[in-house]
C-alpha cells in the first residue's frame, strides 16, 4: 500500500537531519523507525493499563474498604507497641 504523507516543516527538518547522518538511505526507513517506536510505546502502554486493569480487579475483589483513618492509627498503635517492646523510644 502506497501512501503519500505531508509533513510540517519541523518533522520534515527531522527526517532531513536523519538522513544526512547517514543512519537512514531514505525518508520512508526514518519514517518506518518512527512507526516502530510508536508500535513500541502502543504496546508498553497497552501492558500498563492491562496491569492497572488487573490491579484494580484484584483491589476490588479483595473485600470492603475500610477508612484509612483508622487503618493508619492500627498501624500507629503497632509500631509504638514495636518501639515499646524494644525500648527505643
Amino acid at each position: 500500500m502506497a501512501t503519500t504523507i505531508a509533513l510540517d516543516p519541523v518533522h520534515e527538518d527531522l527526517v532531513r537531519r536523519q538522513l544526512e547522518s547517514g543512519r537512514y538511505n531514505d525518508a520512508r526507513a526514518v519514517v518506518e523507525a518512527g512507526l516502530h517506536l510508536l508500535e513500541e510505546a502502543e504496546r508498553r502502554r497497552q501492558a500498563q493499563l492491562d496491569a492497572l486493569r488487573t490491579d484494580l480487579a484484584a483491589g476490588l475483589a479483595s473485600g470492603p474498604d475500610a477508612p484509612a483513618e483508622g487503618v493508619f492509627e492500627t498501624l500507629q498503635a503497632r509500631y509504638r507497641a514495636r518501639i515499646n517492646d524494644t525500648g527505643q523510644g
